[in-house]
Order: structure tokens, then sequence, then C-alpha cells
């Protein structure tokens, strides 16, 4: 969803920059059962071009028509509900039941610099809050430790975040198949491979979307994967090059650090670490082994319980730092 977001920002910015009238809608609410969550974006133009997505297909042509056709939807923001309530309601009734207060917003040619800077702000893996002064349309930045949204009648305060970053050490069919499905889970995803031998077992073109580099791994970590949106797995099965990564991933600031292994080469890892200086504190962190436990044997079925513990670990910080920004 992350990276939707900020490709939803993008299009948005290309089209003011071409001068082509458009607008941003955010799901601000959802009652019931609901296909996309709060804080998803959609941009469309006059053109009918579409990106993001607020239902999974079943309001954004309609609300789509309702944009280029209706003048009050092209001055200022202002809130759409679906379903509406008017003779038409059972026609937009959501597939799932359930109801979505959305702010829809036209865009001008003097927010340019807004929709600049956030994706500037989001690019130097900053956490921004936008904010709307609904009645005027006026829009600003700033600098938060909150996350998730809050809006009311007047105002919306919508926390981005920076994407979510995985670091895979090591090319092997498993590394390769959490590459592949963390991808699609919405991770920036880097493969480390420092081993030159194992080179050719890499096929680019099989990958595109993910990034690779033949650096030291604690090199590439102490670079782009230290913050709380970075998460380190170690799949190399060389302890020359597995523990050089979890050296530095352990004492960074890294939401999740992973290493696979069995149970003995697991208890064998956490005393090297020791060893090397690495506080049990910082050890106790490591998922070791690593993945969810379903009894996975085949490398597909590796890479998914991999995924999955991913996947847990994130939204548990996520729903955390909500709890936190409205204690």
């Amino acid at each position: 969803m992350l990276r939707l977001q900020q490709q939803v920002l993008q299009t948005a910015l290309q089209w003011l920059r071409q001068e082509k009238p458009c607008w941003l809608a955010t799901i601000c609410h959802t009652y019931g059962s609901s296909p996309r969550p709060v804080g998803s974006l959609m941009a469309c133009n006059i053109d009918g071009i579409v990106v993001g997505s607020l239902s999974g297909g079943c309001i954004e042509e309609e609300l789509l028509k309702s944009i280029i056709h209706l003048p009050e939807y092209q001055k200022q923001p202002c809130w759409v509900l679906y379903p509406q309530n008017n003779k038409n309601d059972t026609q937009y009734q959501l597939p799932c039941g359930g109801k979505l207060k959305i702010l829809l917003e036209p865009l001008f040619l003097h927010q340019l610099s807004h929709f600049e800077s956030l994706l500037a702000s989001l690019r130097n893996r900053e956490i921004t809050q936008r904010c709307v002064d609904i009645p005027s349309g006026k829009m600003q930045l700033k600098s938060t430790s909150s996350s998730g949204l809050e809006a009311t009648e007047t105002q919306l305060r919508h926390t981005l975040l920076p994407h979510h970053r995985l670091l895979i050490i090591g090319i092997n069919p498993v590394s390769l198949y959490v590459a592949e499905i963390a991808n699609s889970l919405d991770f920036q995803v880097t493969l480390c491979e420092p081993r030159r031998d194992f080179h050719k077992h890499w096929h680019p073109e099989n990958l595109p979307d993910i990034t690779f580099t033949e650096k030291l791994p604690d090199d590439v970590v102490r670079a782009g994967f230290n913050d709380h949106f970075s998460a380190i797995v170690a799949l190399a099965h060389d302890p020359r090059v597995d523990d050089m990564a979890l050296m530095e991933a352990l004492t960074s600031n890294a939401f999740y650090v992973g290493a696979m292994g069995s149970q003995n080469t697991t208890k064998k890892r956490k005393e090297r670490l020791q060893e090397l200086g690495i506080t049990k504190t910082q050890i106790a962190t490591l998922h070791a082994p690593i993945g969810l436990t379903i009894g996975s044997k085949t490398p597909i079925e590796i890479a998914i319980s991999i995924a999955a513990e991913l996947t847990l670990t994130r939204n548990a910080a996520r729903n955390t730092e909500r709890a936190s920004s409205h204690e």
C-alpha cells in the first residue's frame, strides 16, 4: 500500500506539471467491511485516467463521472459518501456491504510545491504528515512521530510513511522466492550477494523490480537499512556472509532481523555473535530459526513462512505506532 500511495502522489504531481486538471481522493472513514483501508489514495484526471484504488473498482467509475461533470467537485475539497443517499443508492452499494467517506480534492498548479516537497520527504525516509484545511483547501506538511489518519469535517491530518525496505543476504532458491513474494507485499527489495561464484544464479530479467548489489552486507546495512522501516534477512547459509550482516543489523533500528538455519545452526550462530560483542538483549531480537512454523520443507514454502513473519511483524509495528499516537 505504501508504494502504491507514492505512485499515486507521483502521478498527480506529473499531471500538475502538465497543467492537466486532476483530483486526489483519500479514504478517511470506513464503516463495516471495506475493500480498501483508511488512508488509501486514488488520483484521476480530466481524461478519465485513474491511478490507485478506493474500492477495487466498485465506485471509481461513478466518482469519475461526478468529478468531471459536477461543478461542486471542481473548486474546493469536499466530502463524498458511498453509498450515496439518493435514488441511485442501490446502484452504488459496495459488494462488501460497507460504507466509505472520501475526501475529494481538486488539485491546482499553485499546489505543485506541496507535492514536490512531500515526495522529497518520503524519498529521504522521513515520516511526513499532510494537513489539509478542508474549507479553504490550504495544504501544509509537518514532521511527525505519529502515524495513521485523522479527519474531522474541517481538517485532514494524513501521515505518510517511507517505503518498507527489505535487504536479503545471499542468492539461492529460497532468497529468490522471498524477493518475489516480498516485492508483491509492498517491500522495496534489495538482494545482496558478495560471493561472485553465486552471481551466475542472478537473472535480473526474472525480478526486474529487485535491486542487486555485490557490496559487503554490513556496508549495505549501514548505508541504507538502519531505520524503523527496514528489515534484514540473512539467507546465505554461510557464516562468513550472514554473520557479517547480522553484526550490523542487530545494532541497527531495523524492525525485523532474521536468519535461516536449523535449531543447532541457530544456537552456534548466537554463540558466535555473543563472542563478537553482540549483547544478549540484541541477540534476543533475532528471528531464528526464521519464519512462521507452517511445516515448510520446500524453498517456496520456506519463503512463504519468512514473508508471513515479515508481514506479521510489520503489521504489529504499525498497530503499536497507531496506538501510541492516540494516547
